[in-house]
């Protein structure tokens, strides 16, 4: 991986002429070797060496002792440019909204959101991460920046992720200026300002730049342009173009081609539906599509004159073909990184001194993709591995590099290594639903809503029950009639309620199925009664205090499935309840199935 150069738009009082400065390194990727140290998983830290400088450095708020101070960077509340122009007036603040000195437990006591994102469970973006940041100025003074950097995070990717549409897409100057944030400084010297301002849009861009890796016509190229004005201050980005991706035509005719190619790629997929195999399929696309660009990773000097292909999703995705140029490391990880997004799988570009890869959340861990190394670098289509491929993050066996700046690194969970098929792929929080989930889906009962979420507290549907019971049954081929009007042909769900209405298991009401209404816990007891041929029960519905709303239809199968421990009672309040009118979830039904030993 290379750094990459920029430029900024410096000003004072005023916005006015750019001067560029270089982040270049020289040297290319270096493989990966048993005697590396171990990183975590995708890390905002891994990115503050890239973006501090010249008297600046970054950290979290949760490395600041409590009896340390803290200045607070106020986000200002704005009209147009928010007087930060030559000849505006200064934004009038009341006192308790001025950036003041206070301490850390102070911020705390006010409720300043920054939310605890050093774990797998919150980690989503490195963005997600602003919200912590704190500066240091060589003078000692530590600087709470993160709503700041957050407001511009927010207002530039969003913009971002337009598309076509994008003011940043299409270079409209105006609308994207009016993307940055105002934000005042008071309290630091200002001799800072200029620095702060740059080195945090930098931070920001590097944010925006690693979790949207649709961005391949900005990968690495940005002006940062900041106004002063006493002591409030505004901070904007600008992205220049790499070569090739110059013009509003070109731009559009990469994106729309690299659309058209990850749609391919998703549909290819969707014939798995568990996410590993998706994984795979990703892994294995890209392996046998590129071959890895020694010569791009060899260039010395990385700016506007080289082509930013390489290190874009575009290059991974297109170079075989269209006449961009193959991926490095960046390529390869912002490319499984778009697919992963594509078909809902939370993923993110994991980034070291020399070296990229990914990482990508799978049942409720963190674990590693490395295409790079996997390809081998070879011309052979099929010379690939899967070394790399779902490795744990950190740890004796994880993911490692050779680098020795590389540390520290959070102490993320070690991951263990996907290998299972039974591993449930998917992200709800379960408690007792688990168990019913687990056995569902290894009986291949039940999928997921997506390959990565079952959605166990959402409702079921009438259509859904009669699909899962199809399943169960093998789904034997049935001829279509028109029994009832709201089951037209060809839909997902017409051959499992004709099949089950034909065995009688379901029934409608006034000539229709309603297979879009959500299924009550008294209906789902009815039908399984009558998958069973309808046997005497032996439940006592009595002891439930709400056996009152059962219906009469349903008292025998209510019976009947109570007294099998079919259907259990909801406690709370001093009470039983068997809440038969209550819509049912898809978690709920699944346990229901697994007690049934459908």
């Amino acid at each position: 991986m290379k750094k990459r150069l920029t430029a900024y738009l410096l000003a004072l009082l005023m916005l006015g002429t750019s001067v560029p400065a270089a982040f270049a390194t020289d040297g290319t990727e270096t493989q990966p070797e048993d005697n590396g140290g171990g990183v975590g998983a995708a890390d905002i830290s891994t990115l503050y060496d890239e973006a501090a400088s010249d008297g600046i450095t970054f950290l979290s708020i949760d490395d600041i002792p409590a009896n340390e101070e803290v200045i607070v960077a106020e986000v200002v509340e704005e009209d147009e440019h928010m007087g930060v122009h030559q000849n505006a007036a200064p934004p009038v603040m009341s006192p308790e909204r001025e950036g003041r000195v206070r301490t850390l437990s102070e911020q705390e006591a006010e409720g300043t959101q920054i939310q605890n994102v050093k774990t797998t469970t919150n980690f989503v973006s490195y963005g997600a991460q602003l919200g912590k940041v704190v500066l240091r100025t060589s003078d000692g003074k530590n600087v709470y920046i993160g709503a700041a950097m957050k407001k511009l995070y927010n207002n530039f990717r969003s913009d971002v992720c337009k598309g076509t549409s994008s003011a940043v897409f299409k270079g409209d100057s105006k609308a994207i200026d009016a993307l940055g944030v105002t934000y005042s400084l008071k309290g630091v010297d200002k001799k800072y300002y200029a620095n702060i301002c740059k080195e945090m849009g930098w931070l920001v861009y590097l944010c925006v730049d690693y979790d949207t890796p649709q961005m391949f016509y900005s990968n690495g190229w940005c002006y940062m342009g900041w106004g002063i004005n006493g002591s409030t201050v505004r901070t904007e980005l600008n992205p220049g173009y790499n070569a090739g991706f110059g013009t509003l035509s070109q731009r559009k005719t990469i994106q729309n081609q690299m659309n058209a190619k990850v749609d391919q790629i998703v549909k290819g997929a969707a014939k798995y539906p568990r996410a590993y195999d998706k994984l795979k399929y990703f892994h294995n696309w890209l392996c046998r599509n590129n071959v890895y660009n020694h010569k791009a990773a060899n260039t010395s000097g990385y700016s506007q004159d080289v082509s930013g292909a390489p290190w874009s999703a575009a290059g991974a995705l297109l170079s075989s073909s269209t006449k961009l140029q193959s991926p490095v490391c960046e390529g390869y990880a912002r490319a499984f990184e778009l697919l992963c997004h594509r078909v809902g799988i939370t993923a993110t570009v994991a980034t070291g001194d020399v070296h990229m890869w990914s990482n990508l959340r799978y049942d409720h861990k963190w674990t590693g993709v490395d295409v790079t190394w996997d390809d081998g670098s070879s011309s052979a289509a099929n010379d690939f591995n899967y070394e790399y491929f779902l490795v744990p993050c950190n740890g004796t066996y994880g993911h490692r590099l050779n680098d020795e700046y590389l540390a520290p690194y959070i102490a993320y969970p070690v991951l263990s290594k996907v290998s299972s098929w039974k591993e449930l792929p998917f992200y709800d929080d379960m408690t007792w639903q688990k168990k019913g989930v687990q056995y569902v889906y290894q009986k291949g009962y039940m999928n997921g809503l997506t390959c990565v979420n079952f959605g166990v507290n959402r409702s079921i549907t009438r259509a859904e029950v009669a699909v899962i019971l199809y399943n169960i049954a093998g789904r034997p081929k049935v001829s279509y009639d028109n029994r009832f009007q709201d089951v037209p042909k060809d839909q997902w769900y017409t051959s499992a309620v004709l099949w089950a209405a034909k065995k009688g298991i379901v029934s409608g009401y006034k000539g229709k199925y309603m297979p879009n209404a959500n299924i009550t816990r008294e209906q789902m007891a009815v039908i399984l009664y009558n998958r069973a041929k309808r046997p005497v029960g032996t439940g006592d519905l009595y002891r439930f205090d709400d056996f009152d709303q059962i219906d009469s239809w349903a008292w025998d199968a209510l019976e009947w499935a109570t007294g099998r421990g079919i259907l259990n009672g909801k406690s709370g309040g001093g009470q039983l309840r068997l809440d038969p009118l209550a819509g049912l979830t898809r978690g709920e039904a699944a346990t229901i199935l697994m007690n049934m030993k459908a």
